[in-house]
């Protein structure tokens, strides 16, 4: 699958941020990342990416209806398969949010 205005996000999860084979227009914080986007990342970063991540230069005023980022990520899932590598369960839930900068750190740290 191809790139557009930025990487192909086909079976996202479970994948290691600013990595995708074939985009290279990835901001210095993401070429840096070390992180895998989970559900429950990418439902954090979708509400507000520029609080997340200040320095990315991806163009986006993210999705702030939290059922509407819900469903984003359901969309996701199902169109890559519904597969998660071990351990990255489907869905997202609001009882554990990750919406600040430091809960997403907290969050990467498990």
């Amino acid at each position: 699958m191809g790139h557009n205005n930025g990487p192909n996000l086909h079976r996202i999860f479970g994948r290691v941020a600013g990595k995708q084979p074939g985009f290279g227009d990835y901001s210095q914080t993401f070429r840096e990342a070390t992180f895998v986007w989970t559900p429950r990342l990418m439902y954090a970063w979708l509400e507000n990416p520029m609080a997340m991540f200040p320095d990315s230069t991806m163009m986006s005023l993210g999705v702030p209806d939290p059922q509407q980022r819900a469903d984003l990520i359901a969309y996701l899932e199902r169109a890559s398969g519904g597969e998660h590598p071990q351990g990255q369960g489907p869905s997202v839930s609001e009882s554990s949010p990750v919406s600040t900068p430091d809960d997403y750190r907290a969050a990467v740290a498990e």
